[in-house]
């Protein structure tokens, strides 16, 4: 019995089904089917009735939004819905993002969104010149002091 069927009882006899579904792979490459949507015209008693059940995605919009896209990060089948998955790109590499593997980077001056191997690489950057300002500071005056 599947949920549509619940809603209306035992005695409803299904006219019209409608479903979305969704094909995920995990990092094993084992695939899931998920159903996201579904809908259902059923005549139950002199009754004609109609339902419609709608899932979520994983940056938790509603699947009516749409869907936006995949997650760029190796392995991860999150799909995010049109408007987190515009905003949520590698502000670098520009590579999509779903809201588990955004890393923010924040400076003095600015944030910025970063997938996990640039993160790594600016901020191993941004230390690396901390530490050079730091003992070049005696001898050299800098212009620029928004990185410190």
């Amino acid at each position: 019995m599947n949920l549509l069927d619940q809603l209306f009882g035992d005695n409803a006899q299904p006219i019209r089904r409608d479903a979305t579904f969704l094909h995920k792979s995990d990092g094993l490459g084992n695939s899931k089917i998920e159903a996201v949507e579904g809908s259902s015209v059923t005549l139950s008693g002199e009754a004609i009735d109609s339902a419609k059940l709608v899932g979520f995605f994983h940056c938790g919009h509603v699947t009516t939004d749409g869907i936006g896209g995949k997650c760029g990060e190796p392995g991860c089948a999150n799909i995010c819905c049109k408007q987190c998955f515009a905003t949520s790109r590698c502000a670098q590499c520009l590579k999509p993002l779903c809201l588990e593997h955004v890393n923010e980077l924040t400076t003095e001056t600015l944030t910025v969104r970063l997938c996990l191997s640039c993160h790594a690489t600016v901020s191993r950057r941004l230390r690396w010149r901390r530490l050079f300002r730091a003992l070049l500071s005696p001898f050299v005056t800098f212009e620029d002091q928004s990185i410190r």
